[in-house]
Parts: structure tokens; sequence; C-alpha cells
């Protein structure tokens, strides 16, 4: 082997060697997140997106254990005395009782935690209720955050188009957020994002909660995730269409927001002028519309 080729085959070790350095060393740049030991210390590394190496001052070095899991991995650790998240002691943590529950829930002998904060103090009553929520003996939460202090009569109810409905005592919740004067005897999940109940009917766009407060519980049918409908109202995204036929509307084209009853067409939820669905060809699909005009294939 030539010397050149030597001394490229030696910066390659040493390159390799720096990248991917054992756990007992301190990791190389591209080491995955988590607790490395080196110079008899108990460290924590970032991972390459925040690589950061952070002792743990105060680890006990022969008790201490990491916590790995399924989700989030590498980020918990315990030993005799304290529990770590991300490197950093865990407040009011017991590290001989600390265990993982799942995903970013955790316990001891005297408490739960969301990630590196207090939960509940009770957890002997606590349990995971679905994905996203969990409760004690007093607390209904969703994540970090109280949504019911009801945890007796709380009940999930079902799922749609993204989003978890549940029942207490003073009515009903849709993910972390109370449905304001839903009755929840005679509440109804319908689709994409739209429910009611023998009074009123509710959208869920994104974070807002809508009522609209026009449609008739009773005759309201949802089309699709943007128009719906009752016996006297067309809808788009819960705003009127002004003067639509409810009888005779059909959306036209659902991914532009196309629609049109026997005499008007509409995009989104404003009026096209010069447009005749008495002249709409039967026989092509309509390509697209705008405020001005519908144009078919």
């Amino acid at each position: 082997m030539t010397a050149k080729k030597c001394f490229a085959t030696m910066s390659l070790l040493s390159i390799f060697q720096i990248f991917f350095s054992c756990s007992d060393k301190k990791p190389g740049v591209t080491a995955a997140a988590g607790y490395y030991f080196y110079d008899e210390k108990w460290h924590y590394y970032g991972g390459f997106s925040n690589a950061s190496y952070l002792e743990i001052s105060g680890a006990d070095t022969a008790s201490f254990e990491k916590l790995d899991g399924t989700f989030p991995l590498a980020t918990y650790a315990r030993d005799k005395n304290l529990a770590y998240y991300n490197g950093k002691a865990i407040p009011g943590a017991i590290g001989k009782s600390f265990s993982r529950i799942k995903g970013y829930l955790s316990k001891d002998e005297a408490h739960v935690f969301y990630l590196s904060s207090m939960l509940s103090d009770d957890p002997t009553h606590f349990e995971i209720v679905d994905e996203n929520v969990s409760r004690d003996s007093r607390h209904v939460f969703w994540g970090d955050h109280v949504i019911s202090k009801d945890p007796v009569r709380f009940k999930p109810i079902g799922k749609s188009a993204g989003l978890s409905y549940y029942t207490d005592s003073k009515g009903v919740i849709a993910n972390s957020n109370r449905l304001s004067g839903a009755d929840a005897n005679t509440f109804q999940i319908l689709s994409h994002g739209y429910s009611k109940d023998k009074s009123n009917v509710f959208l869920i766009d994104g974070v807002e909660l809508k009522t609209i407060n026009e449609a008739d519980p009773a005759t309201f049918k949802v089309l699709n995730a943007y128009y719906s409908l009752d016996a006297k109202y067309v809808f788009w995204n819960g705003l009127i269409l002004e003067n639509a036929d409810p009888a005779s509307f059909r959306i036209l084209n659902e991914e532009v927001h196309c629609g049109a009853d026997h005499q008007l067409a509409y995009h989104r939820n404003v009026f096209i002028p010069n447009a005749d669905p008495a002249s709409f060809p039967k026989n092509k699909p309509c390509k697209y519309c705008t405020d001005e005009k519908v144009v078919f294939e």
C-alpha cells in the first residue's frame, strides 16, 4: 500500500471513530440521542439535530439506568435518587420507584408525570383512557391539561375526522375542547367535524368551534367536508349560500368547492353570475370553477 493510500485509509478511520464512537466514550456527532457514560460520568447527548453534551450532575453512577421505551426513545433515565428527562432531573420524582407508563407519561410511587412536569398525585388510580386521554380519581387529562373534573362519568363516545368525542356530567368534549351548550343525551357525531344535538349543529374547523345557528338539527345533512344542508338552507363551511335550493343542490367538484342547484352555481359560498346550471353538460365532469365561471372537461 502506498503512503498516500495508507494516509487516506487512516484518515477515514479517524473520521469514523469521531462520528461513531462507542457508548463508553464521548458520542460522535451522528450518534443517536441518549445517555452515554464517559470520563467516569453520565452525560446526555441531544442527537445530531440538537448536538449538545450535558453532564448529569449528581447522578449516582452505580444505580444509573436508561429507561428506553417505544416512544419517545432514549429520553428517560433514573438512579436510586432521581429520575431524568432529556438529561435533566425531573422535579419531585423519586428515582427508585420511577418507571415509564406510555409515551410522555411516567410515574413513581407518589406522582404521575407528563414529560418533566408533575401531572397527578394519584398514581394508584391513574389510567390511560385512549391515545391522548388519561385520568385519576379527580381529573381527566388531555395530554398535560385537565379537560374534565368528573372522571367517574367521563366516557368516550366515538371518533370522526381526527376528533375524539367524550361526555361527562356537564356535557360534551371534542378532543380537548368542551362544546358549549351541547346536550349529551341527544348528541350525535356526524362526519367531517360536524355534530349535533336536539337544538344545535356544531362544526369544528381546525381548532375553532362553530355553532351553525341557522341550521335545523332535525333535517341537517353533511354532504362533504365543506358543504352541508338542511330543509331550508345550503351551507359552505357553516356559511349560508344565499338563495340556494337544498332540494336540488349538488356538488360539481368537491376538490375546488363547486356546487349548483337547478338555477344557481356557487364557488365556495360565492354566487357565480352568468352561470346557468340548466346549460351544464350532463356527461362531462366539472374541471374547476372560480367566482366568475364554471369550466367543464
